[in-house]
């Protein structure tokens, strides 16, 4: 079964970051960022898709400037984010984006529609992880994909790498 790793340092555990789909960088410093990547290019790491939660790294600018400063950091597969206008600016340069939506009652689905719609990200990630699935999602009409099966993205690869087909998990 896919399985992405959310850490907050990539030190500790590496062999089992190693053997998940992707990880979500999701807490640290400016300061520390270039050192947690740098971990990512050894080779238990090396095939394990990196994304950056933009809004949840210390120093780091949620905006156009920041997505610009992770982009020339080279290692990263892209970024989550609950600001789903990130999205385009992130494809533009080179990386795929994860809105984050908080799916808490129909009124938010309604709203999470809306906004899945609207930033035509590159996958969306759905919580609480119990409100999803394994059935098709109302949020993909768009062409929207809910996370991604498991697949190691080469390094090589990352920057351009599509989204793999949809796929839920609780």
């Amino acid at each position: 079964q896919p399985v992405i790793a959310v850490v907050w340092d990539p030190t500790k555990h590496a062999s089992l970051i190693g053997q998940g789909s992707a990880v979500f960088l999701q807490g640290g410093t400016l300061a520390e960022l270039p050192r947690m990547l740098d971990r990512f290019r050894q080779p238990e790491l090396a095939g394990v898709a990196v994304f950056a939660h933009i809004d949840l790294i210390s120093g780091l600018e949620n905006s156009e400037a920041g997505l610009e400063f992770l982009a020339e950091l080279g290692r990263l597969a892209g970024v989550v984010t609950i600001h789903h206008h990130l999205a385009k600016p992130a494809r533009r340069l080179g990386l795929l984006s994860i809105i984050r939506l908080f799916l808490s009652d129909s009124r938010s689905v309604e709203r999470g529609q809306g906004i899945a719609e609207k930033s035509q990200a590159d996958a969306i990630e759905i919580l609480p992880a119990a409100a999803a699935d394994r059935r098709p999602c109302c949020l993909c009409s768009n062409q929207t994909e809910i996370l991604f099966q498991k697949r190691k993205l080469p390094l090589t690869q990352t920057r351009t790498a599509k989204m793999p087909a949809p796929y839920f998990s609780m």
